[in-house]
């Protein structure tokens, strides 16, 4: 037994192409994804948190795409369909054993025609770079020098300390209940899942786990991510 999760037609509208007008002028993309997933026998109830939740997949693509303000299709697809085969750190939900993401624009050539780049990877051909750091694991999924894709995941009641970037801008997408955030010098405030929040150099933040479960955070980075460029504050 095999099932798909498919969503058609999911229209963006973002920065997306290489010429200065489309750098300029957001655009609206049609995404169409298919993820083959793992057997389904084992779901035992009929709980959202036991399966992959298209609705959160949705928003997360479109997160990645807004925040991204991708220049080529090739990487808008590519990173995208790696993201989706990332396993997910709650166990309760279906891993993800194919992933397709086509990407379609509008009026990139004359006439009536729409252009496509159509991207494919299995489980079991990438693997993702885990770097081990005090608080849990960044995942990188996939970096470009102007670009870089991560899932930050932060260990149970533990903190991934107040600090800023000289270098990079950070987009960051909540992915897991549980989690508070700190900015500047203020206390933490409790988030929920699906907000995102972005930061430009210099501004400070920090987020504290109060789960038993490890929280995760999905982060675009820009440029890619530089390990000296993460600054402490008050180490």
């Amino acid at each position: 037994m095999s099932s798909q999760i498919k969503i058609a037609n999911l229209m963006v509208k973002c920065f997306i192409g290489c010429l200065e007008d489309e750098q300029r002028e957001e655009q609206t993309v049609a995404v169409n994804v298919c993820l083959d997933i793992e057997d389904i026998d084992h779901i035992s109830d009929d709980k959202l948190k036991s399966v992959r939740d298209y609705y959160s997949i949705s928003k997360e693509i479109e997160f990645i795409l807004k925040a991204s303000r991708f220049h080529l299709l090739e990487n808008a697809t590519r990173f995208l369909a790696k993201y989706l085969l990332l396993n997910p750190t709650d166990l309760g939900h279906s891993k993800i054993l194919k992933s397709t993401v086509e990407i379609s624009k509008f009026d990139a050539i004359q006439g009536d025609a729409r252009v496509a780049i159509e991207t494919t990877y299995h489980h079991d051909e990438i693997s993702f770079e885990r770097e081990e750091r005090p608080w849990g694991y960044v995942d990188v999924i996939d970096e470009i020098d102007r670009l870089g894709l991560y899932t930050l995941n932060i260990d149970p009641y533990c903190e991934l300390p107040l600090h800023y970037h000289e270098i990079t801008k950070e987009s960051e997408l909540i992915l897991s209940s549980g989690l508070k955030i700190q900015c500047q010098d203020s206390e933490f405030k409790s988030v929920k899942r699906g907000q995102a929040f972005h930061w430009e150099k210099g501004q400070q933040h920090g987020y504290r786990n109060m789960g038993s479960s490890i929280g995760s955070i999905l982060c675009v980075d820009e440029p890619k991510y530089v390990r000296t460029d993460e600054i402490v504050v008050n180490p």
